[in-house]
């Protein structure tokens, strides 16, 4: 399971069941998802409107007393097709076991 480090934004691999308490984002992408590999590539937040939800989800995290936060598309390979199977069949765990889970809503 990848998490989010929500003070350096890099990823950290726990087993799912060792994993440390983390906050977790329930969310949907109005345009141009972040991906996995985008948070690999230590694309500099800001500098892409995607990127403030990751960037908002870990300061809440944070202020909330989480040092990792986990959201769907930045924490899943996509393109490692085990990896995903895998992730798909855990993610309901996933969330239960979350410590908080924060909503994000879009106002329209």
């Amino acid at each position: 399971m990848w998490l989010i480090n929500a003070s350096t934004l890099e990823h950290e691999e726990f087993e799912p069941t060792v994993a440390p308490p983390y906050a977790i984002l329930l969310h949907t992408w109005e345009t141009g998802k972040l991906s996995y590999q985008d948070v690999q590539a230590h694309r500099k937040a800001g500098k892409e409107t995607k990127y403030a939800k990751l960037v908002e989800g870990c300061r809440v995290a944070v202020k909330a007393g989480y040092e990792f936060f986990w959201i769907d598309t930045c924490c899943i390979d996509e393109m490692n097709h085990v990896e995903l199977s895998e992730a798909i069949n855990s993610m309901f765990q996933w969330y239960r076991q979350a410590g908080v889970r924060l909503a994000y809503f879009v106002d329209s």
